[in-house]
C-alpha cells in the first residue's frame, strides 16, 4: 500500500511563496502514487473561511487540480487521543489548532506534513509524544521572505496560469486569440479596494458596467441590466457634491465608495442569469482606505431580508488623495509608547519578526527576516502598546482572544511590554508591534510581510504594523 499524507495548508502557502523543493516534492508524492490529502482544519482556513476570495480560489483550484482532496473524518478515537496527549502539563507540544490537524493524520494512518517549526525542529519527539507519524518532507527549509503568489505556485506546480480577480473571478491570462485578461489596467472587479489613476473612457466589460466618477472607473461585474446601473448613478449622484466638498477640505485624505448589492444563485441549469441588484451607497473619508472605511461605517446600515439562495456583497472603490499625506497623520491600531530606531551595529540589516494570527492561539511566530537599509534611509518607528486582549469578527460578532505580555530589555536598556508568540515554550520569541514613523521606515516596512490573519482582525492601518524582538530596537525617547 503506497503512502498517505495528510498536510497543512502552509505547505500550500510556502509553495505560494516560492517554494521549489517543497512544490517538487509534492509533486513527486502524487506522482509516486501517495494518496494526499489536506486536513479539514487546514481547507476551511485557507479556502472555506479565507475572507480573501482571490485566495481561497486560488487554493482551492490548486488542490483540486493537484488531485489533493480533504481528508475524511478516520477514527474519531485517534483524533481525541493526539488532543488528549498535547494537552500535558506545562505546556503543549503543538497548539491547539496543528493538535487537530494531527490528529486528522493519525485518524487515517497517515503521516503528517507540515512546514511548522515543531515538525522541523522536533519531529522526532512529535512522533514520539503523539504517536503520530512526522512524514520526512517536515524537514524541508522554508521560504521567509517572499509573499504569497497564487500565480508563483501555479508555476511551480506546472499548472496552467489563470488569472484571478480580487473578488475571485477567474479568467484566462491569455484566452485563444487574446493577448491577456481583456480588463483594461486601471479597474476593479469587486472584492478590496485597489487605487485607480484616471481613465477617460466609461464602457461596458465583459457584460457589466463601467461609470466614471471623480476621475476613476468604477467597474461591475455583477451589474448586467440598466435599471440597476441607473440606480447607481443616482446614488453617486446624490452624494457627488458631499463627496466634491469633502475632498477639497481635506485633499490629503482619500474618499473610499462602499456598494452593497443583493446577489440570487441561479438556478442549476437555468438559462436565466440574474445580476445583482444595486441596495445602497455609503462613503467615508481618511488617510488611509482602513480609516476611510471605519469611517463609513460607524453608522450601521438597516440591511434587507434575504432568502435563502440570496446573499449581500460590497464592492470597494477608493478614490487617492489629492495631495500626498504624511505618515504621521495615519491613525495607528493600538496606542503609542515610545519612538525607536533599528539597532544596526555592525551591518545596516533591520531585523523584522514575522507573525501570524489564528482566532485560537491568537498572535504566534513565523520567522525572521532582515532587510538591508541604504544609508541614505533612516527608518524611525512608533513603539506601540500591545493590547492584553484582541478581538476578531465573524457572523457572530466580536469574539477576544488573550494576548500573553512580557517585559523585554531593548538593546540600549530600556523596558518595553511585548507579546509573547509562543508562550508554551521555554524561550519562547516575543516582540514589539511598531509603526513607521517617518517616509524611510514606511518603504523599510513594506518590504515584508503584514500580520497574517485572514481578515480576522479589524484594527485601523493594522497592514502597516510590522513586528521586531525588543533587542532590535534602540529606543529614542518615551512618548
Amino acid at each position: 500500500m503506497g503512502r498517505i499524507i495528510v498536510i497543512d495548508g502552509n505547505v500550500i502557502d510556502q509553495i505560494n511563496r516560492g517554494n521549489g523543493e517543497m512544490a517538487n516534492a509534492l509533486k513527486a508524492a502524487v506522482k509516486g502514487g501517495a494518496t494526499v490529502y489536506i486536513a479539514q482544519q487546514s481547507y476551511r482556513e485557507i479556502v472555506t473561511e479565507n475572507l480573501i476570495p482571490r485566495s481561497a480560489v486560488a487554493n482551492d483550484m490548486m488542490l483540486k487540480e493537484t488531485g489533493i482532496k480533504v481528508a475524511p473524518n478516520g477514527n474519531a478515537a485517534d483524533r481525541l487521543d493526539v488532543v488528549a496527549k498535547n494537552a500535558r502539563d506545562g505546556g503543549s507540544v503543538l497548539g491547539e489548532k496543528d493538535a487537530r490537524v494531527a490528529g486528522e493524520a493519525k485518524s487515517l494512518g497517515a503521516e503528517i506534513w507540515s512546514p511548522d517549526k515543531a515538525y522541523r525542529n522536533n519531529g522526532t519527539g512529535v512522533a514520539k509524544t503523539l504517536g503520530v507519524k512526522v512524514a520526512p518532507e517536515c524537514s524541508l527549509p522554508i521560504k521567509h521572505e517572499a509573499p504569497a503568489d497564487y500565480r508563483v505556485g501555479r508555476e511551480l506546480m506546472k499548472l496552467p496560469p489563470v488569472e484571478i480577480a480580487l473578488n475571485g473571478t477567474v479568467t484566462n491570462r491569455n484566452p485563444p486569440g487574446g493577448g491577456g485578461s481583456g480588463i483594461p489596467p486601471g479597474t476593479i472587479k469587486g472584492g478590496p479596494a485597489v487605487s485607480m489613476p484616471p481613465n477617460p473612457r466609461a464602457e461596458a466589460i465583459g457584460g457589466g458596467v463601467v461609470l466614471l466618477f471623480e476621475g476613476i472607473n468604477l467597474v461591475f461585474n455583477k451589474i448586467n441590466d440598466h435599471i440597476q446601473k441607473k440606480k447607481i448613478e443616482e446614488a453617486l449622484a446624490k452624494e457627488q457634491n458631499l463627496i466634491a466638498k469633502a475632498r477639497a477640505a481635506k485633499p490629503n485624505q482619500g474618499i473610499l465608495l462602499l456598494f452593497t448589492m443583493r446577489y440570487t444563485q441561479p438556478l442549476p441549469d437555468s438559462v436565466i442569469k440574474p445580476g445583482a441588484e444595486f441596495l445602497y451607497l455609503r462613503w467615508g473619508q481618511g488617510a488611509t482606505q482602513d480609516q476611510a472605511r471605519m469611517e463609513a461605517l460607524k453608522e450601521g446600515a438597516i440591511g434587507p431580508g434575504l432568502l435563502k439562495d440570496q446573499s449581500l456583497t460590497t464592492q470597494e472603490a477608493w478614490i487617492a488623495p489629492i495631495q500626498k499625506g504624511g505618515v504621521t497623520e495615519i491613525q495607528t491600531p493600538f496606542p503609542i509608547v515610545a519612538i525607536g530606531k533599528f539597532w544596526m551595529p555592525k551591518e545596516r540589516k533591520a531585523e523584522f519578526q514575522n507573525v501570524k494570527f489564528d482566532w485560537i492561539e491568537g498572535f504566534d511566530d513565523n520567522w525572521q527576516t532582515s532587510r538591508e537599509v541604504p544609508g541614505n534611509l533612516e527608518p524611525e518607528f512608533m513603539i506601540l502598546r500591545p493590547p492584553a486582549e484582541v478581538h476578531w469578527h465573524n457572523r457572530n460578532g466580536k469574539q477576544p482572544v488573550r494576548v500573553p505580555l512580557v517585559q523585554r530589555d531593548t538593546a540600549n536598556g530600556n523596558k518595553i511590554t511585548v507579546v509573547d508568540l509562543d508562550p508554551y515554550s521555554l524561550g519562547s520569541a516575543a516582540a514589539a508591534m511598531i509603526f513607521p514613523l517617518n517616509e524611510d521606515a514606511k518603504v523599510t516596512f513594506e518590504s515584508t510581510q503584514a500580520t497574517a490573519h485572514g481578515g480576522l482582525l479589524r484594527y485601523p492601518n493594522l497592514s502597516m504594523m510590522r513586528w521586531t524582538r525588543a533587542g532590535n530596537i534602540h529606543l529614542l525617547r518615551f512618548t
